[in-house]
């Protein structure tokens, strides 16, 4: 048999060495990329863990130790970690499972029980292996502590803390702004300050209760406001009308006031009906109940004395509303409106003070208020942060 190949070469020819070294060239190239592809992955392996570093901090850099660290996927998952607490300089090595990607991660700081720092959420942290976040820094805030208790002194839960901007009215919301089983509460704020409202919520055993508001507290630093009390709610009930028509005055405000202080009681739910009918929560007591009519009527605000009995209806029955005459104006200062300044109304002849409505100028400095004809001294209050003094006109005579 013979050792030719049909186009007549022999293996050793040399038409078929250049084939062979085209083949081992092409070989050698393929195993070259695969080890290199190797030693690529050898490197930097995906089932490796990375070793995470960096330092919690405050807003002057001090260190913050015993903060814990956690670490969400990109779309918001945990992942679990070791060694996720920051030491005494506030520092921290926390260890990832194996298996990550390169990829943007947060991390997320949760200050231990009783700290005054919020927590933090570091978002953005492209990790591709073991790496140095360098320092997190965390805001302070100031602690509002108390406790909210009953007529007998008894803790009250599940109340609810409402914060406004004092300045501005602005809502702020805070996390932990609940009272606890022992109705004390610990929150967190933002240093400012608030006007703070306790209400109740679906969740608050007892009551009904009066809600309590607070206002212009100082918050720049820690507060303990102590004990705050709430008071029993009882049913009041009664009808507002017109003097001389009987027309029911709906939409009318009341409010229960402290006859000594003047001071003014939370009442959800004292705005009259269609039918001129209020019924709401006040507690037992001697009051003042002052009745405003609506927004843009022609009637007078009146002062009303009742006493609230506990375990009863309490219906202080018809409330009457006069007509009024319309005292109106501008405040300035050298020609500039001030806004928000404050009027108030007394009977010349007696120094008494009389009830009046939507007795504040406007954004404008504009005024108007309701009064009957009579003869008064009225006394205008700017806001305390304008800096400017208050002023007073007597004996103005008002009959149109």
């Amino acid at each position: 048999m013979s050792d030719k190949f049909p186009d007549g070469s022999t293996p050793g020819s040399s038409r078929f060495r250049p084939q062979l070294s085209s083949l081992a060239s092409r070989s050698s190239r393929f195993v070259g990329v695969f080890l290199f592809f190797v030693l690529i992955a050898g490197a930097t392996p995906v089932d490796a863990q990375w070793v995470v570093t960096g330092r919690v901090v405050g807003p002057q850099l001090e260190p913050l130790a015993g903060y814990d660290l956690d670490l969400l996927d990109p779309i918001g998952n945990p992942i679990t970690l070791s060694n996720d607490v920051t030491a005494a300089d506030g520092t921290f090595a926390f260890s990832t499972p194996a298996g990550l990607a390169a990829d943007f991660y947060t991390i997320q700081v949760q200050p231990p029980p009783g700290s005054t720092y919020f927590p933090g959420s570091f978002g953005n942290q492209f990790l591709a292996g073991s790496s140095n976040v360098g320092d997190l820094a965390l805001e302070t805030g100031s602690l509002f502590t108390g406790r909210v208790i009953d007529e007998q002194g008894i803790g009250i839960p599940n109340v609810d803390l409402h914060f406004f901007v004092a300045s501005t009215a602005l809502p702020v919301a805070f996390p932990g702004d609940t009272t606890g089983a022992d109705g004390t509460f610990n929150v967190l704020v933002i240093p400012d300050i608030y006007d703070v409202e306790f209400r109740t919520t679906l969740t608050t055993p007892g009551g009904p209760y009066i809600p309590v508001t607070l206002s212009d507290v100082s918050l720049t630093s820690a507060l303990d406001v102590g004990d705050i009390t709430f008071l029993d709610g009882h049913l009041l009930e009664g009808i507002v009308v017109e003097v001389g028509t009987g027309n029911p005055v709906a939409n009318a405000d009341l409010d229960v006031r402290d006859p000594v202080t003047g001071d003014a009681l939370e009442t959800p739910g004292d705005n009259t009906d269609l039918a001129g009918s209020f019924s709401f929560f006040a507690p037992a007591g001697v009051w003042e109940i002052e009745v405003d009519p609506p927004l843009g009527a022609t009637l007078v605000a009146k002062f009303v004395n009742t006493t609230i009995m506990p375990g009863v209806v309490n219906n202080i029955g018809t409330i009457e509303l006069p007509q009024g005459v319309t005292v109106s104006g501008t405040t300035v200062n050298n020609g500039t409106p001030v806004p928000e300044v404050d009027l108030d109304f007394e009977i010349s002849a007696t120094q008494m003070e009389i009830a009046t409505a939507h007795d504040n100028a406007n954004g404008s400095g504009v005024f108007s208020v309701q009064v009957e004809p009579d003869t008064y001294d009225i006394q205008f209050r700017p806001p305390f942060a304008t800096g400017l003094a208050p002023i007073e006109l007597t004996d103005q005579v008002i009959t149109t």
